[in-house]
């Protein structure tokens, strides 16, 4: 797989390792935090929302590029879902029933993603390869 560096891949990348290293180290702060937990995964979905919407963008194969994209898509989806999540942890109150709802509608609109071509039938070249 060749990478064409690009600055939305670059800026993507970078996106994605200092949220991740926010995430953690928030995380390993206090271990057994259940806030501290709920920001860990809010921000693994906007590093790998972000590392996969990067390496989108740096490819030269548009069967990557879709594959890049319906993955990217995956973070996209459950970032609300994980940041409902941790906005419940920070105020201290449970809303059970839609934050089930809101995991299992993540769920599956992950799998309409990837067996169906509704969200992202295909790739095309208006502006240039690597668009």
């Amino acid at each position: 797989m060749d990478l064409y560096w690009n600055a939305y891949g670059v800026t993507g990348m970078l996106k994605a390792a200092f949220t991740l290293i926010i995430g953690i180290f928030v995380y390993l702060q206090k271990k057994d935090s259940a806030t501290n937990f709920a920001f860990l995964i809010f921000s693994l979905a906007i590093s790998e929302w972000s590392f996969f919407s990067a390496l989108h963008a740096m490819v030269n194969s548009p069967q990557l590029c879709l594959l890049f994209s319906k993955i990217c898509h995956i973070g996209a989806l459950f970032i609300a879902v994980f940041f409902y999540y941790f906005t419940q942890k920070i105020i201290g109150k449970k809303f059970r029933a839609s934050t089930i709802a809101g995991f299992l509608l993540g769920i599956l609109l992950a799998i309409i993603n990837f067996k169906t071509s509704l969200f992202i039938p295909g790739t095309r070249t208006d502006v240039g390869v690597l668009y």
